[in-house]
């Protein structure tokens, strides 16, 4: 029996940490009013679909998109809470060497 080859999680990615965050924010609006609970069923959905698709590099840049955002976000709320004003990350890439032709 031979059961590399039809192992489920070689086939699919999984439960990230987007689809977990999907899902669980799906939950709490399941819990409000009936427009939100319809939203949070759209958002459950989504999850579990994207749970189970087999193109992992588009779910890999959409799930690096997401922690970066949350990234900023934290960095903002931890520099406005330090008193510090935050407008954007400074870029190690937006200086470039300007060569004469």
């Amino acid at each position: 029996m031979d059961t590399n080859n039809k192992c489920p999680e070689k086939i699919i990615y999984g439960w990230d940490n987007l689809s977990k965050f999907l899902t669980f924010v799906g939950c709490i609006f399941c819990l409000l009013t009936a427009y939100k609970a319809f939203l949070g069923l759209v958002m459950i959905s989504y999850a579990f679909w994207r749970s189970r698709s087999k193109n992992t590099m588009r779910r890999i840049r959409e799930e690096r998109a997401f922690l970066k955002f949350l990234d900023d976000v934290f960095c903002a709320i931890y520099s406005a809470k330090n008193g510090r004003i935050f407008f954007e990350r400074k870029s190690k890439f937006k200086t470039q060497k300007k060569y004469r032709r």
